[in-house]
Order: structure tokens, then C-alpha cells, then sequence
């Protein structure tokens, strides 16, 4: 189709800046704790070492503050958890889905480099971990 057609110019996605990672515990089930690369971030919040790792990610469109409430609250109520719910919707909330679909591959490299930082801080092990998308979560 050559029509053109309006449009605004799709903001640039850096996953390593704009991919929230927000921490829930049973001792703040409702409001996550923002934590960072910095493993100082997570040394002091809630995080538990003792606790296994549940990492949730949102789909196409997703994100915000509470995009992973219904989720968290079942883990939390089964068992006393590290939930790190990952809000890259700067990169999901598009309607060009083609534009998040490429933004997939950065913003799994961005969970990983988070998982193996917590790893080398001895936080957790590799087995502890689990990780829960869907779409293009």
C-alpha cells in the first residue's frame, strides 16, 4: 500500500534502562520494591535468601505498577516467595507488535543479566529460579 499514513515515530527501547524489575514479598505483598543491577538494591529490600525466585513477565501491551498483581497475590498466598515482577512495557505497549516482538530478545538479556547478578551475589541459586510469561512475556 502506498499511502501514507500518519504516524508517530516509535520511542527507542533500551532494555537495560527501561525494564523495571519490582519486587514482592510477603512482607509487601502490594507495593513492589524497585530493584536494580545494583545488588545493594536488593540487599536492602525484602528479599529473603531463603526464599525460592518466581520472576513474572507481562505480554504484548503490558505493563505498570500492577501488571503482575493477580499472579503475585496466588504465588504469595501459596508460599513466602521472591516475586519479581518485570515491567518492560516501555518497550510492550505498542500497537506495532512487530516493534515488541524485537524488543523480546534485549529484555530477556536484561532479565538474565539480573538473574546471574543475584546469582553471583549468592542471593539464590539457578534452581531456585523459575521463570512465568506469556504472549510475548
Amino acid at each position: 500500500d502506498l499511502k501514507s499514513v500518519e504516524a508517530d515515530a516509535e520511542p527507542a527501547f533500551d532494555a537495560m534502562t527501561d525494564v523495571i524489575f519490582r519486587l514482592f514479598t510477603r512482607q509487601n505483598p502490594t507495593t513492589g520494591q524497585i530493584i536494580t543491577f545494583d545488588m545493594n538494591t536488593v540487599r536492602n529490600s525484602n528479599w529473603n535468601v531463603n526464599n525460592d525466585v518466581r520472576i513474572l513477565i507481562h505480554g504484548w501491551n503490558g505493563g505498570g505498577a500492577g501488571s503482575s498483581g493477580m499472579l503475585t497475590r496466588e504465588f504469595l498466598a501459596r508460599d513466602d516467595y521472591n516475586v519479581i515482577a518485570v515491567d518492560w512495557g516501555a518497550g510492550a505497549q505498542t500497537p506495532n507488535y512487530v516493534a515488541a516482538r524485537n524488543r523480546v530478545g534485549p529484555t530477556g538479556q536484561a532479565i538474565a543479566v539480573l538473574i546471574d547478578a543475584i546469582h553471583a551475589a549468592q542471593l539464590t541459586t539457578f534452581a531456585r529460579v523459575n521463570v512465568v510469561g506469556h504472549s510475548l512475556g
